[in-house]
């Protein structure tokens, strides 16, 4: 449980996470808040310190909330699972042949925005594209 009267239901990288998450949580009639939020977005390098942007609900909604949060996951999971190609559907995806540290070395060199524009992490077998 943490300070105040409240108890932290989970820990995320990013505040846009977390709000998405608290708004679910409230429209489940569960009153939540984010905690950390300004401190991590402040200082980035601080996030993984104080363990991220935390979730918080009173001490009696707990266990609801946490039922809540294991039933999102699962179906984050399986969302996760059923993807594949997002132009053509095909399972068949791998690594992109074109590099992340080849780019990253082109853009040190040039000073280029090469990397976020270019830089796809995947390609799929099956129609040839990068996503």
């Amino acid at each position: 449980m943490g300070s105040s009267g409240q108890s932290i239901v989970g820990a995320y990288r990013d505040s846009v996470s977390a709000h998405m998450v608290r708004i679910q949580l409230e429209a489940a009639g569960i009153e939540a808040w984010v905690v950390d939020e300004h401190t991590a977005s402040t200082n980035p390098l601080y996030s993984p310190l104080i363990g991220g942007i935390k979730l918080a609900v009173y001490p009696e909604d707990e266990m609801a909330a946490r039922e809540l949060l294991s039933g999102l996951d699962e179906v984050e999971e399986e969302s996760a699972v059923a993807t594949g190609c997002p132009h053509c559907g095909s399972e068949r995806v791998g690594k992109n042949g074109m590099g992340f540290f080849v780019l990253l070395a082109l853009t040190l060199l040039t000073f280029g925005l090469y990397l976020p524009f270019f830089y796809r992490g995947k390609r799929c077998e099956a129609c040839g594209r990068t996503f």
